[in-house]
């Protein structure tokens, strides 16, 4: 399971996943093939191309790492 806010969009292709209690904020936009790891948070109006690593909080455009959780555990 994961949570989308609003205006989530993303788009279909090979390879794009999202990871069980993944967060993607509101407007967030996954690119074709992009992978979002498990627990990690996309910030709001954010793209992600590419990976997000689990337990991580990305913002930005293009998405970056902002944050790494500990254990992947995101409070």
């Amino acid at each position: 399971d994961c949570v989308l806010m609003h205006n989530v969009t993303i788009q279909r292709g090979k390879g794009t996943t999202l990871g069980d209690g993944s967060v993607l904020g509101t407007g967030a936009v996954v690119l074709a093939g992009a992978n979002v790891g498990e627990k990690a948070m996309v910030g709001a109006l954010s793209v992600v191309r590419g990976q997000v690593p689990s337990g991580t909080v990305v913002a930005g455009v293009p998405a970056r790492v902002i944050r790494n959780t500990h254990a992947g555990e995101i409070s």
